[in-house]
């Protein structure tokens, strides 16, 4: 039903079908923020302490991957605060553009959801200051890898590995 009812909202406003939609739905559940993804044809993924990142729109393909790579650099202790989830959903959608042209485009527009005490669950997006403070961060870390090979004294990062052992062949 939602997804018939999602159809008839797109063609409604002049786009035809086939539409995909990946609606996030965020809610209380026994006092705890929830988050569930409905992907393909409207199916549930719960997010949860191990699984915490998601992409959704065209630029899926380019930002998943990388949300995985800096997870794994970022978040080895678990999820991020929204401070640092603003900042790594600010270099995915980066990322996201320049690997997908055509798909997705500028400007950057992310939101975090976050709880204060008198008001419950505000979402907010970022002002464009803040975004480019998000840039010359990353910019700054793309820095660091590059020079990477400055700091350890090689022209090349795999200038001195050692060589490959030998195998027997059996």
């Amino acid at each position: 039903m939602l997804v018939r009812a999602g159809g008839a909202h797109f063609q409604n406003t002049g786009i035809n079908p086939p539409v995909d939609l990946c609606p996030v739905l965020a809610y209380m559940h026994g006092g705890v923020p929830r988050c569930c993804v409905f992907e393909g044809q409207l199916q549930p993924r719960l997010l949860d302490r191990d699984h915490f990142h998601v992409s959704v729109g065209s630029g899926t393909i380019s930002a998943d991957p990388f949300l995985r790579l800096l997870s794994d650099i970022y978040c080895r202790s678990g999820p991020p605060n929204v401070r640092e989830g603003g900042f790594l959903a600010v270099w995915a959608v980066d990322y996201a553009i320049q690997t997908s042209p055509g798909g997705v485009a500028k400007p950057i527009r992310v939101a975090t959801l976050e709880q204060e005490r008198d008001r419950g669950f505000v979402a907010r997006e970022p002002r464009n200051a803040e975004i480019a403070q998000h840039r010359w961060m990353i910019n700054k870390i793309y820095g660091f890898i590059r020079d990477g090979t400055k700091v350890v004294g090689t022209s090349s990062v795999f200038g001195d590995f050692p060589p490959f052992p030998d195998f027997d062949e059996a």
